[in-house]
């Protein structure tokens, strides 16, 4: 466990010093004096441990520091946004080929004319002739990379430290080979199994199957990759640890029949290391090989203790190695997964076993138990942990998920073997390799097949967002439920032995914890805004991007408004911000009286109708909300209500309050409501007087 302790103060203090950029100086006096008190401590196992921790907190904060790019008055980025320029520099990845163009990234060593660091994407012509190690001069214009509404390209770009774009460059060699001769050799072969798969098979095959073996998904096209999106099966299409966990395992259920768990499982990291170097071990592969390797030497140890120390092992070195893995999403949905297989497998399987012993025979629940610990409960533990990131990230949740695993994860280990072995034969003897790939070709077109069929369901998958607070609270209760499992503490084994509590009722209470908490995430706000008109009369109900709640109108039957909220709103949700009362007419204001005794109410605006004059319903809605403190605010056009999220609420008629009960028609509330481009015009039963006015002056039915 204080490998796990170390490796959580370490990933802490890489984060604060994100977000704190504490100085330097600060930094080295907490880690020194934490080194000194580890060494004053060493005797004492406790003290050791929080120093200990604070020292790798401290460390943790100086490694970030270090990892920070120097942009300094000669960087690169200091040209950002000055016009046209020249640049020469050495491409220093492999450059990726895409349907605008060729992507590179190159090292400056001179810019305008002078000496010059840091690093630039540049999209090239498609065709151009490049590759790693090539010195090059590009000529463009230099520009600052481009912020989107939900995704932040500045930052994205930061972590592979590339602060500068240059599009439609014009590209000049000027050298070959300076790269390594070892990366160079690697890309090459990488480059000479592409080729041969590409020659071989027809598209799109070709191109999942390049993705699947050497992790280059440049060559699938964006309808495919949407479809493997909508059907929660991207995992299937590029090296991760999952397929890595595949192909070890494969090799190890082979080995075992032969050789201890101990030897196969150094035969299948030996068979991880040798598809690395194949591949090109760029960073992507590196980071599933390092996790897939770690669980599987877990495993063969068969001690619980070492899966959740190895996955912090592994968040540790590969954070030591760049701290900025820690933000892409790639690394946190593979951590996830691991995390998902290590924690979620064993208990799945058991149950899906329990459940089939049930309904058949011992013979038939194992074999049956066979194909579902692959393709249904492997998949099923990974996306336990995967989705609150998909759905933090993309805002997407596949429906069909489950289902198009079950059908196409079979196939996964016989499409790996026969694809790795026609690739590696086919670079020796291209006629029989060409041969042996046939038969990957019938599983990679049964899973596009099957892919694309359910993608095209109109509900395949759902619009879900959560917030960064939600999926980080989910991982601290799985981090604390994974140190539990393991460590199973003395203090909580003799709680529930004095308390004489069945394990079967903590592990219930623990589900419906989780249930409530799932359900609690999931209503949370997403930012967006939702504007629902209930069935309820004329009602309707207005969630801000940030939460805000906003009730205008209540309708005329009480239990049908508060279903209606019910429905609408979080389980524990007994507020509303504000609440608008566009008329007193009966149609729309019975049912507020009992809002106000049910729900807190923020604040509570009106039309101004004067209760002397004013039904009995709505005289009883302003005596409660005076009774609950509650100031009523009457309302004319001009009145403009903003949020803090940007959501704007106008009065747009009428220009005088109304005088009479008759008069409720005329003086009700018009209201514009509106965030970004989006736009409401809410006018309930306003008469015909008031449209004609309305459409006579359109302006006021358009936002400012």
């Amino acid at each position: 466990m204080t490998l796990i302790y170390l490796a959580l103060a370490w990933t802490a203090g890489i984060i604060l010093a994100s977000r704190a950029n504490p100085t330097p100086t600060l930094i080295l006096i907490l880690t020194f004096f934490a080194f000194g008190a580890v060494i004053i401590n060493r005797h004492d196992k406790t003290a050791r441990l929080a120093f200990g921790v604070l020292l790798f907190f401290g460390l943790g904060m100086l490694r970030f520091d270090a990892a920070r790019p120097d942009t300094d008055s000669a960087h690169v980025m200091q040209l950002n946004d000055s016009g046209q320029l020249t640049l020469q520099g050495v491409i220093v990845a492999a450059p990726e080929v895409r349907d605008a163009g060729l992507q590179i990234i190159i090292e400056t060593e001179q810019a305008a004319g002078r000496d010059s660091h840091g690093r630039v994407l540049v999209r090239a012509p498609r065709y151009e002739d490049l590759a790693y190690g090539d010195e090059v001069r590009v000529f463009g214009f230099l520009r600052t990379p481009p912020e989107f509404d939900t995704f932040s390209y500045v930052d994205y770009l930061a972590r592979q430290k590339v602060f500068s774009v240059m599009y439609n460059a014009d590209v000049e060699m000027i050298a070959h080979d300076r790269g390594s001769p070892f990366y160079t050799a690697l890309l090459d072969i990488k480059a000479e199994a592409r080729g041969f798969i590409t020659r071989t098979l027809p598209e799109p095959q070709a191109s999942l199957l390049v993705g699947i073996l050497l992790g280059d998904e440049s060559g699938i096209s964006e309808s495919v990759k949407a479809a493997f999106s909508r059907t929660g099966t991207s995992h299937v299409i590029a090296i991760s640890g999952f397929n890595m966990v595949i192909l070890a395992q494969i090799i190890m259920s082979i080995l075992k029949r032969f050789l201890s768990d101990g030897k196969a499982a150094i035969a299948g990291l030996v068979a991880i290391t040798v598809y690395t170097i194949l591949v090109g071990a760029g960073g992507a592969v590196v980071r599933a090989a390092v996790m897939s390797g770690l669980l599987i030497v877990g495993q063969a140890l068969h001690r619980k203790t070492y899966v959740p120390a190895s996955i912090a092992f592994s968040m540790l070195l590969m954070s030591a190695l760049d701290p900025w893995i820690l933000w892409d999403v790639g690394f946190q949905l593979s951590l996830a997964a691991i995390v998902g297989m290590a924690l979620f497998v064993n208990p799945l399987e058991r149950l899906f076993a329990s459940g089939l012993r049930k309904i058949s025979s011992q013979e038939n629940a194992q074999r049956f138990m066979g194909i579902l610990s692959e393709s249904l409960v492997v998949t099923l533990a990974a996306q336990i942990t995967t989705t609150p990131l998909i759905l933090y990230y993309f805002g997407r949740l596949s429906v069909v998920s489950l289902v198009v695993n079950f059908l196409i994860i079979p196939v996964q280990t016989p499409l790996l073997l026969l694809g790795a072995a026609g690739t590696l034969t086919g670079l020796i003897l291209p006629a029989v390799g060409e041969i042996i790939l046939q038969g990957a070709w019938v599983f990679l077109t049964w899973n596009v097949e099957v892919v694309e069929y359910f993608a095209g369901i109109a509900w395949a998958d759902r619009e879900i967002h959560l917030s960064q607070e939600a999926v980080v609270l989910f991982f601290v209760f799985l981090c604390l439920m994974m140190m539990y499992q393991a460590t199973r503490p003395r203090w909580a084994m003799e709680f529930l032995q004095k308390s004489r509590i069945p394990m079967r009722v903590v592990q219930a209470a623990a589900a419906i914890l989780l249930v409530i908490l799932v359900y609690t995430i999931l209503q949370r706000p997403d930012d967006r805004l939702h504007v629902s008109f209930l069935d309820s009369g004329q009602s309707v109900l207005v969630e801000s991007p940030g939460g805000a709640i906003i009730l205008i109108n209540g309708g005329r039957f009480p239990t049908r408004l508060l279903d209606q909220l019910g429905d609408k709103l979080p389980p524990r949700t007994r507020h509303l911000d504000v609440l608008i009362v566009t008329t007193p007419a009966e149609n729309s204001i019975a049912a507020l009286p009992e809002i106000v005794e049910r729900y807190e109410i923020g604040a509570a605006l009106t039309n101004a109708q004067a209760s002397d004059n004013a039904s009995a319903n709505y005289t009883a809605l302003l005596e409660r909300l005076d009774s609950e403190g509650i100031a009523s605010v009457p309302l004319t056009a001009g009145y403009t209500l903003t949020t803090d999220d940007g959501l704007r609420i106008e009065v747009i008629q009428p220009d005088m309050p109304p005088v009479s009960e008759d008069d409720a028609f005329t003086g009700e509330l018009v209201l514009r409501l509106t965030y970004g481009d989006a736009v409401f015009l809410l006018t309930g039963n306003i008469d015909a007087e008031i449209e004609s006015h309305l459409l006579e002056n359109p302006h006021l039915m358009q936002a400012n």
